[in-house]
């Protein structure tokens, strides 16, 4: 299965599976000239609907749950996979703006 990842201004407007915002030390992404992002939230791409929320490894302090993000605003890669523990148990990647199951 492959979903288009979808960037939007806001958690609120974070309606379909993939779609994402940025997020900063102070909350949502608004302007990435402005403030270093330190993660990422976004809806599960299997549909149900649940939101996730993934921290960068430029975040400090730093630790093992983070991810590499190639800095893209609209097409994000992320590493290493992604896999959910509870709930849907998805499992999969980001690449080139594609979250794509395994």
């Amino acid at each position: 299965m492959e979903v288009r990842a979808a960037r939007v201004d806001k958690c609120d407007m974070l309606e379909h599976p993939g779609d994402f915002v940025l997020t900063t030390h102070r909350g949502q992404y608004i302007d990435i000239g402005l403030v270093e992002v330190t993660g990422i939230i976004f809806l599960c791409p299997c549909g149900c609907k649940e939101q996730w929320s993934l921290k960068f490894k430029n975040t400090v302090p730093a630790d093992s749950r983070m991810w590499e993000w190639n800095g893209c605003q609209d097409k994000p890669t992320l590493s290493p996979s992604i896999s959910k523990i509870i709930g849907c148990k998805w499992r999969g990647n980001l690449v080139d703006g594609i979250f794509r199951s395994i």
